[in-house]
């Protein structure tokens, strides 16, 4: 999980408040491989149900395919960067970029970091939040991005609104 992990100053101090970019690689399965050996399973087993009663192979297929892509992103690899301008992940050729402006609100979760658009908890925040999975580096990453959700300037003019 941490083999990508790395921290980079080489962005102009003004232009991201000075705390450079961390980048991570995360792949739950190969992290955890005792989980992914259930879930490979739970998946045959539900094929091998799905055949014996409709006794059609390509139902069965369907299953696993259904199956393995709902759990994705934990059998597959994603890329997580942090800058100061921005919050990105690279999934399955994907990029979804948020500038930070967009959060306003950090939690440390089971596992990672939630990266709320609410300022207080919210029904929808599940949906529109994004879920940062960590490894070994989730006080870093929850620190980098208290400092990115509230840097300085952004405080001044909430102090200064209020």
């Amino acid at each position: 999980m941490g083999e990508c992990m790395e921290i980079r100053p080489d962005f102009d101090e003004g232009e991201i408040h000075g705390q450079g970019s961390i980048c991570w690689k995360t792949h739950p399965a190969r992290r955890r491989p005792r989980k992914a050996l259930a879930a490979v399973c739970f998946i045959l087993g539900f094929a091998i149900l799905v055949y014996v009663i409709y006794r059609s192979p390509a139902w069965a297929l369907f299953s696993i395919l259904v199956l393995f892509f709902s759990l994705s992103r934990f059998f597959l690899p994603s890329t997580t960067t942090l800058t100061g301008e921005y919050c990105e992940n690279v999934f399955l050729g994907f990029r979804r970029r948020r500038p930070w402006s967009a959060f306003h609100r950090v939690e440390r979760v089971s596992g990672g970091v939630f990266l709320s658009p609410f300022p207080e908890p919210n029904r929808l925040e599940h949906y529109r939040g994004w879920f940062l999975i960590c490894g070994d580096n989730r006080e870093e990453v929850f620190e980098f991005a208290c400092k990115s959700i509230n840097p300085p300037e952004r405080a001044e003019l909430a102090s200064k609104d209020s």
